[in-house]
């Protein structure tokens, strides 16, 4: 029987350091690929939902205030969107 170490690989501690920085590299891909996703689809939904929370409540009772804070609720957030949907997604200047 071969031992894994005599074919000629990287042995000892320096095997052990190339096995753990494959794996930070992949925990990184995946933190980044979450936070991208929150960016350009979560934030734009939520400020969606805000405005067409906004929209109901306006449409119920016009001297409520909940109609107004709920749209800057969602101009606040819909700020922090970025990407195609949440350009889709903004309002269009009235």
């Amino acid at each position: 029987m071969v031992l894994p170490h005599r074919l000629g690989g990287k042995k000892g501690r320096m095997a052990k350091r190339e096995g753990r920085a494959k794996g930070m590299m992949a925990r990184r891909a995946r933190r980044l690929v979450k936070r991208l996703a929150i960016i350009t689809v979560l934030i734009p939904l939520a400020a969606w939902a805000l405005e067409e929370a906004a929209r109901r409540s306006d449409s119920r009772d016009q001297s409520s205030p909940w109609g107004q804070r709920l749209r800057h609720g969602s101009e606040w957030v819909g700020g922090f969107g970025r990407g195609p949907l949440a350009n889709r997604l903004r309002r269009p200047p009235s």
